[in-house]
This record gives structure tokens, C-alpha cells and sequence, in this order.
């Protein structure tokens, strides 16, 4: 019976601690987000509102780094914020994509 407790006690702390650590995700994607939208209105002409870059960039950074967590190590930081970079960066790429298309028309 002892036993068991310890068992449930160290997955108790296991949980409480990758929380913690997923705080750290959710914190490093906004940032990633927040810069690569920064830098596709900085960097792309003809992009005037800042809001709808920033926005998009937070998006693509929590969806890639969502994917890079499911496909990986979740522990771990690294491959999480890569694929944060990925997704914001790819998802602006279809805005200048779209907005390119639509002042041809």
C-alpha cells in the first residue's frame, strides 16, 4: 500500500511540474509570434496595420509549436520553438501570398 502512495505522489509532482513547463511553451510561442508578425510588417511592403501581422504570427507560432510538441519531445524547449518559428513564418507566407494575388485582381 505504501507503495502505491509513492507511485501517485511522484506522478502528482511529475504533472504539477510539466504545467510549469508548459507555461514556458506558451510564453515562448507568444514571443515568436509577436516577433515574426513584427518583422513580416516590417519587412514586407505595402503592409500597413501592424494588429492583423502580430496577430497571425502568434497564430502560426502556437499552431506549428502545437505540432512540434505532438510529434516530438515535449520536455524539451528547442524543437517546440523551431516549429513555432515554422508555423508563424509559413502562415505570414500565405498572407503575402493572398494579399499578392488580391492587388493582382
Amino acid at each position: 500500500m505504501r507503495n502505491r502512495e509513492i507511485q501517485l505522489k511522484r506522478k502528482r509532482n511529475s504533472l504539477e511540474s510539466k504545467g510549469g513547463g508548459l507555461m514556458n511553451f506558451y510564453l515562448a510561442w507568444l514571443v515568436v509570434g509577436l516577433v515574426i508578425g513584427w518583422a513580416f510588417k516590417a519587412f514586407v511592403p505595402g503592409q500597413r496595420a501592424l494588429l492583423p501581422a502580430v496577430v497571425l504570427g502568434v497564430i502560426g507560432s502556437f499552431v506549428g509549436g502545437m505540432l512540434a510538441n505532438s510529434l516530438g519531445r515535449a520536455a524539451v524547449l528547442g524543437p517546440s520553438v523551431m516549429g513555432a518559428v515554422l508555423g508563424a513564418t509559413l502562415l505570414s507566407a500565405v498572407l503575402l501570398v493572398y494579399q499578392l494575388r488580391q492587388n493582382r485582381a
